[in-house]
């Protein structure tokens, strides 16, 4: 008679096939993503002063594309300034259906003051009440002397589908 060779089921193995199957699988993701413009994660280096004193020239940190965009966070965004395409980044002040406004030192939203992340809480930021239409959101820096900002019509509401994602200093 002749030997028979048989395979048995040993135990764990499924656990094995299952960690082939989530590194197969996250090889294809991570290579789509590298090859592709949709990288889940971006690499920033912040340049200017128009965040300070919460970032600072050369700051490096990452932007990612995911996640719901609350009050407070930090975004970066595409826009046109001067006619040139450009990236800003900035802090989330006003929602979609918000209002907010100016007055002095204090800056509201929906009536409310906001907490203040500005380089300098005595500059005067006055702005009269503006409503944030659905699919946008109203951003300021927190340097408010010298960022360009949705105060200014050259920016003005940052629409969703122009937003990269959430900044995220690299400490």
């Amino acid at each position: 008679m002749g030997m028979r060779c048989r395979l048995r089921k040993q135990p764990g193995d499924d656990n094995l096939i299952s960690s082939y199957v989530f590194i197969v699988a996250m090889s294809v993701i991570i290579s789509v993503t590298c090859v592709t413009d949709h990288n889940p994660v971006i690499p920033v280096i912040v340049s200017g002063k128009s965040m300070e004193s919460s970032l600072h020239n050369n700051d490096r940190g990452f932007v990612f594309r995911f996640g719901k965009i609350n009050r407070y966070d930090i975004i970066t965004f595409d826009a046109i300034i001067d006619g040139k395409p450009d990236i800003l980044i900035k802090r989330v002040i006003g929602l979609p259906g918000d209002s907010v406004k100016c007055i002095g030192k204090t800056v509201y939203v929906n009536g409310d003051p906001i907490v203040e992340f500005a380089k300098d809480p005595n500059y005067n930021t006055d702005f009269e009440e503006v409503h944030v239409p659905d699919n946008c959101y109203f951003v300021l820096g927190d340097n408010r002397e010298v960022s360009l900002d949705s105060r200014y019509d050259e920016v003005g509401f940052v629409e969703s589908d122009t937003i990269q994602g959430i900044f995220h200093l690299a400490k």
